[in-house]
């Protein structure tokens, strides 16, 4: 009985530095910010009709309204930025024609349009896709995932999709003048 209690004092103390550690590796690499949704956790499912660009689509509701959606974390070139056809293909081939899964962040935006996480039938985060596929920033002016961040510092790094361009120009910039 002793060695058991002698054994339970020596690896309960290890698992506690496990713990420990594991909880500081955790808020050191990915932060404090709350987590991003994950697929099954959804308000609803629409069906998408229509891409509009690389970061909005229209999905059609249970009750056949049409809604048009923006992409939470994530801005894609503007229709008359280079690379914007192949962000818009992209997004398309991700979700057009397909039940996607909704989690709303934010109800409206400022042109009206509730601002989503979506993900694919198959559970993908449809904003990580874009990013990692080089074809969206990662919006940082709203939207403070690590995730996304090491994302598209991966995708940088790669040269993937529009970061093949040695000095591509981000929506916010382009709108800006």
């Amino acid at each position: 009985m002793r060695k058991t209690i002698k054994l339970m004092k020596r690896y309960g103390s290890i698992l506690l530095l496990l713990v420990l550690a594991g909880f500081i590796y955790r808020q050191a690499f990915l932060g404090t910010q709350s987590e991003l949704p994950v697929a099954g956790d959804c308000d609803y499912f629409v069906e998408v009709i229509a891409v509009s660009d690389g970061d909005t689509f229209t999905g059609r509701m249970g009750d056949n309204e049409e809604v048009r959606f923006r992409i939470q974390g994530i801005d894609a070139p503007e229709l008359s930025q280079a690379f914007s056809r192949k962000s818009r293909n992209y997004l398309a081939g991700l979700i057009q024609g397909k039940k996607v899964c909704i989690k709303v962040q934010r109800e409206e935006d400022g042109f009206g349009r509730p601002v989503v996480y979506a993900f694919t039938p198959d559970n993908r985060d449809v904003g990580a896709e874009m990013i990692k596929a080089g074809m969206a920033w990662h919006f940082k002016k709203y939207d403070d995932s690590n995730h996304y961040a090491k994302l598209e510092e991966e995708a940088r790094e790669g040269k993937v999709g529009l970061w093949r361009d040695p000095d591509p120009v981000a929506p916010w910039i382009y709108r800006a003048h």
